[in-house]
């Protein structure tokens, strides 16, 4: 008989393995969080998008089936019949889209102000500041209203109001047997749909490019305060960026002298100017050999043979950290938008906008 070790009270007991799965890493949590924030809202625009695009389908089938319709009449007057078909499912369809846009408007969060108590003076205070304009809402929940009410009290009469329809248009649409019946059917139809897809773009997209157009508002207005302040830093306070070097190019050194007397003056900043693309890319390199390399780069953006150029030295820039400025009378938004996304810093097209895309620049690479 084997003879079992038996285990006293000192001996070490064996912990038997865990029976629940270990805790995924907080890696793989975030991972989850992200696929099913991102990607979710993808698969739900992709769905919205999808709902408006059946809706299109199907406007498109029934203006085919108007089409195949009219192929019982005779030639002679089938493209007048094809000609009222649509004509009355357009106006239909526009109608229906109409109604449906304003029973779709969302509408926005409006901020209850107290009269009295704590903070009644907070309220007051701000109460002086625009809002954004609520007409279209009001109007939308108006008609809805007005547009519900009568169709409930007069429903006996749109009946007979629509079977009269009917009778009208059914000596444009053949005078078959079936006309009057096609021709209801055709206003149904395209009416239904049209106030379908007006409600649904209404509800998925209008409230979004206000929410949009608002956020983009309160985002250039911060931008000019922030820019106010940032200016009238810069003159309670000469020679902010005393040190700072700037590398200045420019074909017409005679045409920028004020400018760069300016942001001398103001911003105490050492100016090195010189004219070609070549010429600013040596010095550019030669100064950082030296352990003097320069913090900011000014270039105007066309020169002789090269109506690009200020494009062509950014690419040239082997140190893509230094703040790059294009500085052009052409400089529109839309240009200075697409220097950005070419890798630039900013734009300028005048003066003031000079100083202040050079200050803002500097301040952020300080």
């Amino acid at each position: 008989m084997e003879n079992r070790p038996t285990r006293t009270e000192d001996s070490p007991r064996r912990r038997s393995a865990p029976t629940t799965p270990p805790r995924p890493a907080l890696r793989e949590l975030l991972t989850r969080w992200v696929e099913k924030k991102v990607f979710g809202e993808k698969k739900k625009k992709s769905a919205d998008e999808g709902a408006l695009g059946i809706l299109a389908l199907a406007m498109f089938v029934g203006f085919a089936a108007a089409f195949v319709y009219g192929f019982q009449a005779q030639s002679s007057v089938r493209s007048g019949l094809w000609s009222t078909a649509v004509f009355v499912g357009g106006a239909a369809l526009a109608l229906g889209g109409l109604l449906g846009f304003l029973f779709g408007i969302p509408r926005s969060p409006r901020e209850e102000q107290p009269s009295s108590g704590p903070n009644a003076g907070a309220a007051n205070q701000t109460s002086g500041r625009y809002r954004g304009n609520t007409n279209l809402e009001d109007i939308s929940d108006w008609l809805s209203k007005i547009l519900l009410g009568i169709g409930f009290a007069q429903l006996g009469s749109l009946v007979a109001g629509f079977s009269t329809l009917g009778d009208f248009l059914e000596p444009a649409l053949g005078d078959f047997s079936t006309s009057k019946l096609f021709g209801m059917t055709v206003v149904v139809y395209f009416t239904i749909g049209g106030f379908l897809y007006g409600f649904l773009w209404a509800r998925l997209h209008f409230g979004r490019l206000l929410s949009q157009a608002e956020v983009e508002q309160k985002a250039e207005q911060r931008g000019k305060v922030e820019a106010l302040d940032l200016l009238d830093e810069v003159l309670r306070h000469p020679k902010l960026f005393g040190g700072k070097r700037i590398l200045w190019v420019d074909d017409n050194a005679d045409d920028v002298k004020r400018d760069r007397e300016m942001l001398e003056t103001h911003l105490g900043v050492t100016i090195r100017m010189v004219t070609t693309t070549d010429e600013a890319i040596k010095d550019a390199e030669d100064a950082k050999t030296k352990d003097q390399g320069y913090d900011l780069i000014i270039s105007d953006m066309a020169r002789p043979g090269d109506t690009q150029a200020g494009y062509s030295l950014l690419d040239k820039v082997k140190d893509k950290n230094i703040p790059y400025v294009i500085y052009s009378t052409s400089m529109q938004p839309e240009k200075e938008a697409e220097a950005i996304e070419k890798g630039a810093t900013g734009g300028a097209a005048t003066s003031a906008d000079l100083l202040l895309k050079v200050s803002s620049a500097l301040g952020k690479h300080s």
